[in-house]
C-alpha cells in the first residue's frame, strides 16, 4: 500500500511541520511531505538547504501561473494554503498513484501511530472528524458553540482520503469551490476550506463517508472540554470527560495544537492566541511533551522568514483591504494582468491612484485591540459619537443606520473607492 500524510505550510513554519514529521516517524513508516505554498528567494534557497520531502507548491501543482498569483493575491495565508489542499491530494494520486492520503495541520503532534488511521479508510473514500462528539443540553466548552456553526461541524486540520472513484468526484467539486469561495466570510457562509465539507453527508452514501467519532483522534482547543487524559504506564489515554465512563478509554492518536503561542512553549508557557481556554491538569503532559518536541526541532531555524504574498513586487504591503477589493474587482471585471505587478496598467497602480495602498512595514490587518494603547478610553468616545449620532436621528433611524454600517463596512462593500460607478452597488 502506497500511503503518504502531508501538510501544507507558508515557509516561515517549516520547521513546525518537521515536529509533525518526527512524531510520526517515531512509531511509522509512512511517507510525509511538506508543501510550502510561497516562494524562497534565490539568498534564501541557498542558505536552507531544504530536505526533498519539502516541495515547493508553485513548481509542482497543476494550477496555471495566472489562476495561481489570482488566488494568492485574493486570498489571506490562511485562506490560500487552504485553498490549494484539493490540489495537492490530486497531486499524490496522480504522480504518486497513492492508495490512501492523510492531510494534517502542521501544528498537530502524533502520540500513537498514523498506521491506525490509515487503517480506518481500508472501506470508505473519505474520513472526517467533528469539532465535538458530546450531547449537552448546557454547552460546557470554552469555544463559544454558535462558532462551529460559522466555522463548520468538521475540523479541516485532519482529512484522510482512499483512492477511489467516489473521492475523485469531491475532490473535484471541491477544487472548483475553494479555486472561487475559499474566504473567512461569514456573510456568504464560508470558513475556507472547511465549510464546504459540511455537505459531504449529503453528497455522499454513507458507507463512503467516515464521520469518526474516536475521541483519540484531533484532540484539539475547542474539544479539551470534553476529552479526558490519563497516562497508565505511559501510554496516553482519552476518556469523555463529561459523561464520566472512565471504562471506555482509547489510545491518544493525535493532538491538533491548534493556534497556540508556540514560541512561549519553548518557555513551557501554555498560551492560547484567541480564546482563554481552561488547560486542565491532566493536559499538563502533552504541551510539555510537544514543548521539548519544538525546543529540540528546527522550528527557530524558518520561523523569521517573511511570506511571499504579503507584498507587491515594489515592497509595498498588501492589506486586506486591498485583497479584498481585488476580490470585488474579480466579480466585476476580466483580469489577466499579476496583481502582484506595480507598472502603469497594474490593480496596484489603481490602487495607487485612489490612495489605497498603506505606508509603512506594519500592515493594519496587525493592528488589533490589544495592540492599540488606551484602547477603552478611545472606544468611549466612539461609543459617545454615536450616543449623540442616536439623539439627533433618533431611535427608529439609528436602528436602520446600524444595520446598514454593518454590511457598508464590511471590505469587499468599500468598492467604490476604486471605481466610483461599478461601486454604486454592492448588494
Amino acid at each position: 500500500m502506497n500511503n503518504i500524510a502531508f501538510t501544507i505550510v507558508a515557509k516561515n513554519y517549516i520547521g513546525l511541520a518537521q515536529v509533525l514529521q518526527a512524531s510520526i516517524a517515531l512509531k511509522s513508516n509512512a511517507a510525509f511531505y511538506i508543501f510550502v505554498a510561497d516562494e524562497f528567494s534565490e539568498a534564501e534557497l541557498n542558505t536552507f538547504n531544504l530536505p526533498k520531502n519539502v516541495l515547493i507548491a508553485k513548481s509542482v501543482l497543476n494550477i496555471n501561473n495566472n489562476l495561481w498569483h489570482s488566488m494568492a493575491f485574493k486570498y489571506n495565508l490562511v485562506e490560500f494554503c487552504t485553498a490549494i489542499k484539493p490540489f495537492c491530494f490530486e497531486y499524490f494520486l496522480n504522480n504518486e498513484h497513492a492508495d490512501k492520503i492523510i492531510f494534517l495541520d502542521p501544528d498537530i503532534y502524533f502520540f500513537s501511530s498514523i498506521d491506525s488511521v490509515f487503517n480506518m479508510l481500508d472501506n470508505v473514500s473519505i474520513m472526517l472528524t467533528p469539532h465535538i462528539v458530546t450531547i449537552e443540553n448546557v454547552f460546557s466548552g470554552d469555544y463559544p458553540m454558535h462558532q462551529f456553526l460559522f466555522n463548520g461541524m468538521f475540523n479541516l486540520g485532519f482529512l484522510g482520503l482512499r483512492n477511489t472513484e467516489v473521492s475523485i468526484k469531491i475532490l473535484q467539486w471541491w477544487t472548483h469551490r475553494l479555486i472561487h469561495e475559499c474566504f473567512f466570510d461569514s456573510d456568504h457562509g464560508l470558513a475556507t476550506d472547511q465549510k464546504w465539507m459540511d455537505f459531504l453527508p449529503a453528497l455522499m452514501d454513507s458507507k463512503d463517508l467516515l464521520i469518526s467519532k474516536n475521541i483519540g483522534l484531533n484532540m484539539a482547543p475547542w474539544n479539551f472540554y470534553e476529552r479526558k487524559l490519563d497516562n497508565p504506564n505511559g501510554n496516553i489515554q482519552v476518556s469523555n470527560r463529561i459523561v464520566n465512563e472512565a471504562t471506555v478509554c482509547m489510545p491518544l492518536v493525535f493532538v491538533h495544537f491548534s493556534s497556540f503561542n508556540y514560541n512561549a512553549l519553548l518557555k513551557n508557557n501554555v498560551e492560547h492566541k484567541n480564546v482563554n481556554f481552561n488547560v486542565y491538569s491532566d493536559l499538563k503532559i502533552i504541551f510539555k511533551i510537544y514543548g521539548e518536541a519544538i525546543k529540540t526541532s528546527n522550528f527557530l531555524k524558518y520561523i523569521n522568514l517573511g511570506y511571499s504574498y504579503n507584498n507587491f513586487n515594489n515592497s509595498k504591503i498588501i492589506s486586506s483591504l486591498n485583497r479584498r477589493l481585488y476580490r470585488r474587482y474579480l466579480q466585476n471585471n476580466t483580469y489577466n494582468l499579476n496583481p502582484f505587478e506595480t507598472t502603469e496598467h497594474s490593480f496596484y497602480n489603481k490602487l495607487a491612484k485612489n490612495g489605497l495602498i498603506e505606508k509603512g512595514v506594519l500592515s493594519s490587518i496587525h493592528v488589533t485591540n490589544k495592540s492599540i494603547p488606551n484602547f477603552k478610553s478611545k472606544l468611549a468616545k466612539v461609543n459617545w459619537l454615536f450616543i449623540i449620532a442616536k439623539k439627533i436621528v433618533g431611535i427608529k433611524r439609528y436602528a436602520i443606520l446600524i444595520r446598514f454600517l454593518r454590511r457598508y463596512f464590511k471590505e469587499e462593500n468599500q468598492y467604490f473607492l476604486l471605481d466610483k460607478e461599478d461601486g454604486k452597488s454592492f448588494f
